[in-house]
């Protein structure tokens, strides 16, 4: 177990995503109301020893492929700042962006969005909602490239701090900083499913994560940077139980 200098704060929804087993790594394993455990959708696979620590992980093979809350959630967070991100590694990446990790549904009822946007070149983008419905969008700078060749983990977060800024980080590094007078607090509490590699409106297996993901997790605060980088961990990551939370 390690944890960073200061410590780490307890997220409020993890999940270790290294099996395929409802009380094992798709297990929410946070400190928050909801226990927002996740059961599957199609089959995913388990990607033996492919993971950034070496463990095992969970690999989407096909755009019908993803993982979903078996329930509707609110956003349970105590305050207006957010963090939330993880592991991924991609395949491919559609024509318009792959869904990393996703609690929302129409246009009336949305939380976060985290993707891979295809842009030239392809780079991470979070976007974190307030009032259910209002989008803040936030695209990284493309200074760390997210690349589809199927052998490259990208350790990819967003950080918003419940008043006016967002930032996204890819492989512990600052991409994209954002201040903008127009960001509100985040306050919904829409009951909607959260997903993870794929988006949960519509017509939407086409914008589903094709590669692997692993050790995602959401807090209701805003993460340091030096937090950002413990969880990052030099490239090596750690699942939920090789931390120790303050």
């Amino acid at each position: 177990r390690f944890a960073a200098a200061g410590g780490l704060p307890t997220p409020l929804h993890w999940w270790d995503l290294d099996d395929l087993v409802t009380a094992g790594g798709l297990a929410d394993q946070g400190n928050g109301t909801n226990d927002m455990g996740l059961t599957k959708a199609s089959t995913p696979t388990v990607d033996t020893g492919d993971s950034p620590d070496g463990g095992d992980s969970i690999l989407f093979n096909t755009t019908t492929q993803y993982l979903e809350t078996t329930s509707n959630y609110n956003w349970d967070g105590a305050g207006n700042a957010m963090s939330f991100g993880g592991w991924f590694k991609a395949t491919s990446v559609s024509v318009t962006f792959n869904a990393l990790m996703m609690w929302r549904q129409a246009s009336s009822s949305r939380i976060l969005h985290l993707d891979i946007t295809n842009l030239s070149p392809d780079t991470a983008r979070g976007i974190v909602f307030d009032n259910q419905g209002t989008e803040q969008l936030i695209n990284g700078s493309g200074t760390s490239t997210i690349s589809s060749d199927d052998t490259t983990w990208y350790h990819i977060f967003c950080v918003f701090d419940g008043v006016d800024t967002h930032e996204i980080y890819v492989n512990g590094t600052s991409e994209t900083t954002t201040t903008n007078a127009s960001f509100a607090d985040i306050e919904s509490t829409e009951n909607i499913p959260f997903n993870i590699g794929q988006a949960s409106w519509g017509s939407s297996s086409a914008l589903s994560h094709q590669g692997n993901v692993w050790a995602c997790g959401i807090w209701d605060e805003e993460l340091t940077a030096a937090q950002i980088s413990e969880l990052y961990n030099s490239g090596t990551g750690g699942k939920y139980a090789d931390y120790t939370w303050t």
